[in-house]
């Protein structure tokens, strides 16, 4: 319609002015109002009514642009983005970006992270406590090893010090290699210099990306439960003296986080540099993110002095006191 032809507007993804090719409607040679544009600075395809509708709303989910219920909106954002493919389909390009909001779900991802990393933390120290109590009273409470081995593998700290009770915790390389892979893939945007500067893209949008990466990372860490606590379950089903020992299919325990991060970081960078930037050949642009981020965090895990660092000195604190 051409009421709307008048309404200032710009392109979602660069920011070029559209207002001049939007007034030209108004023009006595124009019979009719096109339904899709293209920008002319950075060649994206976009539908007129999605740039100048009041209509076109951000999602009623979304935390980065909640004016009420922001603690809720906060969880459901989360959760929602555990599926990049339904988030880049409600959060386009055409919504506006609300940088404040996107550090503050970035920072609240990571505190949920510490969150979960302090139940280990709790749970080592109730081990230790139930080890030191009497035979006769400590029964069959008191779990083997095999605890040690469980959460050693799906959170970022384990137990310090091989076959000694301890209740310091540091972080096994496999977990702390997950944990690498998630935080390094977002920010392997950077490395499309030549790809984003071709196509314009706002630096903001990465920024938009990055959030909704790390969002799902401490749930897609607390996933990794189900395997290792099928194992430590069937080995205890026999008061702890299982003839089946879950070891043989150790290498699950450690593989199976990677797999998963690895498939889910495949569909989200596919699904942002794709549906979101509307970019071309986005399973060949997240493969080479996902190898570069993988081989950056392989190389600090175990070739530099930075994983073993990382390894034994992160940690939380808990109770005022640093573990």
């Amino acid at each position: 319609p051409r009421g709307l032809a008048a309404e200032p507007c710009e392109c979602p993804r660069c920011g070029y002015d559209l207002s001049g090719a939007a007034a030209a409607w108004n023009h006595a040679d124009s019979i009719s109002c096109p339904m899709r544009g293209t920008c002319s600075e950075c060649g994206l395809e976009f539908a007129w009514g999605d740039l100048l509708s009041p209509v076109f709303r951000p999602p009623a989910w979304s935390f980065e642009h909640a004016e009420m219920r922001r603690v809720s909106r906060l969880i459901l954002t989360m959760f929602r983005s555990l599926t990049p493919g339904r988030v880049f389909a409600e959060i386009r390009l055409e919504i506006p970006v609300r940088a404040g909001r996107l550090v503050a779900l970035t920072l609240a991802s990571l505190v949920a992270w510490q969150l979960l990393a302090s139940v280990a933390q709790v749970l080592a120290l109730f081990d230790e406590y139930i080890i030191i109590l009497d035979a006769a009273m400590r029964g069959r409470v008191g779990w083997s090893g095999v605890r040690y081995e469980v959460l050693s593998s799906l959170l970022p700290y384990a137990m310090a010090g091989g076959q000694s009770w301890s209740s310091i915790w540091v972080a096994t390389p496999w977990t702390l290699l997950c944990v690498l892979w998630l935080l390094l893939t977002p920010l392997t945007f950077v490395l499309l210099g030549q790809t984003l500067r071709r196509y314009r893209v706002r630096r903001v949008h990465l920024l938009r990306g990055v959030a909704y990466g790390v969002a799902p990372m401490w749930m897609l860490l607390s996933l990794t439960l189900v395997v290792p606590l099928g194992c430590a379950a069937w080995e205890h089903l026999a008061g702890g003296y299982s003839i089946w020992d879950w070891r043989q299919v150790r290498w699950l325990v450690e593989v199976m986080p990677l797999a998963l991060v690895g498939v889910w970081q495949l569909n989200y960078v596919r699904r942002f540099v794709g549906g979101y930037l509307r970019l071309p050949n986005e399973i060949g642009v997240a493969l080479v993110m996902m190898t570069l981020s993988f081989l950056a965090a392989a190389t600090l895990v175990w070739l530099s002095p930075l994983g073993s660092l990382l390894g034994r000195r992160v940690g939380v604190v808990f109770f005022g006191a640093p573990f």
